[in-house]
C-alpha cells in the first residue's frame, strides 16, 4: 500500500459518515426537500468550506442547523452534517467548548431516532473524547498497551520514566517524516529512562510488524486497528496523527504534539 499523505482525519471520518449515512438513508428512507432558505444555506457553507473561511463556516452551519426539524429521523442526515462540517472549524479555532456543546445538541436532539446509534454517535463520541483529552498538567489516563511481540502492560508500570506515548500509522507520511527523530531521541535517551509507546492504525498488523522488522523500530508498538473504531484512538479522541502525549515520571502529561528539535529540548529538561 502506498503511503498517504495525510495527518488529519477528521476528513476521513466525514467522508465515512457522509457515505454510510447518505447511503443507507437513501436505502430506508426518502430524502428530504429542504426550503429555500436551507438550500442557500447550504450553497453558502460549500463555498465557505472551499475558502476554508471557518467563521464563516461556523455561522452558516449555525444557521442551517436551525432551521432543521428536530427529532425527525428523515431531518438526522442534514443535521449531522451540520455539526460535523462545522467541527472542523471549531477545532481550527480553538473553539472546543462550542464543538463539545453542538455535539452533545445533536445527540439530545436526535439520539432517540433509530440510525443515530449506528450512524452518528461513533463520530459525536470521537469528537466528545477529543474535547475530552489529557492536557498539560493532567492525570494521564491509564491505559493497557498489548505490544505486537512481549506481554502486555499497563502505563502505570513505567511511573518514574519519562514516557512518549505516540499515535501514528506506517502509512502516514507525516508520522513517518517524524520517524528518525523519534529513533535518535530513543538512542540517546531509553537509558536514562525515557520510554516510548506507539500506537499504531495500520490496516493490519502485520503490515504494522513489516515495517517495523524493516526499519529497526525498537521500542513498543501496540496494533489498535482503524483509527475510527480503535479502542485507544477512540479513548483519547485521536482526530490527526502524528498525536503525542509525552508523560512525565510523575504520571502527568508535560507536553503534547513536540515534534523533531522541540522533543529534544524537553527530554534534556526532564532527564538532566
Amino acid at each position: 500500500m502506498g503511503m498517504r499523505h495525510s495527518r488529519i482525519i477528521v476528513t476521513a471520518i466525514l467522508a465515512s459518515f457522509f457515505f454510510v449515512c447518505g447511503f443507507a438513508s437513501a436505502q430506508k428512507r426518502p430524502l428530504r426537500k429542504l426550503s429555500d432558505e436551507e438550500a442557500k444555506l447550504a450553497d453558502q457553507i460549500h463555498v465557505a468550506y472551499e475558502a476554508k473561511n471557518d467563521d464563516e463556516i461556523i455561522r452558516l452551519c449555525s444557521q442551517r442547523y436551525e432551521l432543521i426539524p428536530k427529532g425527525k429521523p428523515i431531518a438526522m442526515d442534514g443535521a449531522a452534517r451540520s455539526i460535523f462540517t462545522m467541527a472542523q472549524s471549531l477545532i481550527r479555532t480553538g473553539k472546543l467548548a462550542e464543538l463539545k456543546s453542538w455535539v452533545s445538541r445533536l445527540e439530545s436532539d436526535y439520539g432517540n431516532c433509530s440510525d443515530f446509534r449506528e450512524q452518528v454517535a461513533p463520530t459525536v463520541r470521537g469528537y466528545r473524547n477529543y474535547v475530552g483529552q489529557p492536557k498539560v498538567g493532567q492525570e494521564m489516563p491509564g491505559l493497557t498497551v498489548v505490544p505486537i511481540s512481549g506481554k502486555k502492560f499497563e502505563l502505570s508500570a513505567l511511573r518514574g520514566k519519562v514516557v512518549l506515548i505516540d499515535f501514528w500509522a506506517s502509512w502516514c507520511r507525516p508520522s513517518v517524516e517524524e520517524l528518525p527523530h523519534l529513533q535518535a531521541a530513543y538512542a540517546k535517551h531509553k537509558n536514562q529512562g525515557f520510554e516510548i509507546i506507539s500506537i499504531s492504525c495500520d490496516d493490519t498488523e502485520r503490515e504494522l510488524q513489516d515495517f517495523v522488522r524493516t526499519n529497526r523500530i525498537r521500542w513498543t508498538q501496540h496494533f489498535d486497528g482503524s483509527p475510527h473504531t480503535g479502542e485507544l484512538f477512540t479513548k483519547f479522541g485521536i482526530l490527526e496523527f502524528p498525536a503525542t502525549f509525552l508523560v512525565g515520571k510523575e504520571g502527568k502529561v508535560v507536553a503534547t504534539n513536540l515534534r523533531g528539535p522541540m522533543l529534544e529540548e524537553k527530554l534534556a529538561e526532564l532527564l538532566k
